[in-house]
């Protein structure tokens, strides 16, 4: 089960800075409460500007996924 929030929260993180990313894309401001969330969710990366910050928070999950499905392909 916490497996499961782990991965719920992580799903959430990355859809956030998918919002933010999309509106930095759109040359529009992200809402600030996506931003305040983005800076909560990666602490140590929060003094990076918000289009950096929601790059990293994205590719930190991708990497994660792709860990994961190395670890499942090696149980097989």
């Amino acid at each position: 089960m916490q497996g499961d929030l782990i991965a719920l929260e992580d799903l959430a993180a990355l859809k956030l800075a998918v919002r933010v990313l999309t509106a930095v894309i759109g040359h529009y401001r992200p809402d600030s409460r996506d931003v305040e969330d983005l800076r909560r969710f990666a602490p140590l990366l929060a003094n990076l500007p918000i289009d950096e910050l929601a790059c990293e928070v994205v590719h930190g999950e991708l990497k994660r996924r792709e860990e994961m499905r190395r670890r499942a392909a090696k149980t097989w």
